[in-house]
């Protein structure tokens, strides 16, 4: 199966007192470090990283081109970027956890992620961007999740899979709440990874 994202566009002014770009545009094909600039005053803010459940006992994984390899500082989303102007790979979904069943909602699972503020994953409200637009294809639904992961909250949506590149714009309405903890918060404030 394959995932293909080329731009993100957000628009935010302030998350939390910090002062932050009033817009930002993420373009695979001209980004050179594997980062989305937030405006965050923080340098490790804003870089993709790779979310698979092998933590969990999964064996989900992303299968990323092949003639791609870690640059010198660490950094595998840069060079990809550089090579083919997405990010773009393959992936394979595993079973269902080995402690779980599709009833208890603990499936199987690979995502890309980066941190808003830091990699502390401090927390930020998100509620002025208004939502994401994000540039795509990929062989199956997806989504998008906005993670706040002491408190087991999450607010997601879902994209259709779609065989050649399309353009979605996502407003903060269309995105559903999922709760297995006790707090049941119901706002986009104080989101920790997209």
């Amino acid at each position: 199966m394959k995932f293909v994202a080329i731009a993100l566009f957000v628009a935010f002014s302030v998350l939390y007192a910090r002062e932050v770009n009033p817009t930002f545009l993420w373009d695979a094909t001209i980004d050179t470090t594997g980062r989305m600039i937030t405006g965050s005053t923080d340098e490790s803010s804003g870089y993709w990283h790779v979310l698979e459940d092998e933590w969990a006992g999964g064996s989900s994984r992303w299968i990323f081109p092949s003639d791609v390899k870690t640059d010198s500082t660490g950094d595998f989303f840069g060079p990809l970027t550089r090579a083919y102007g997405a990010i773009q790979g393959d992936f394979v979904i595993g079973q269902w956890l080995e402690e779980s069943t599709p009833e208890d909602g603990q499936q199987p699972y690979i995502g890309i992620a980066f941190n808003p503020w830091d990699m502390d994953f401090q927390k930020v409200d998100i509620s002025a961007w208004g939502g994401f637009c994000i540039e795509y294809f990929a062989s199956m639904d997806f989504v998008i999740r906005l993670y706040e992961d002491e408190e087991c909250l999450q607010i997601y949506t879902s994209m259709k899979a779609s065989d050649s590149l399309v353009t979605v714009n996502v407003a903060w309405d269309k995105f559903r709440f999922t709760l297995w903890g006790p707090n049941r918060r119901s706002t986009i404030e104080e989101r920790s990874s997209i």
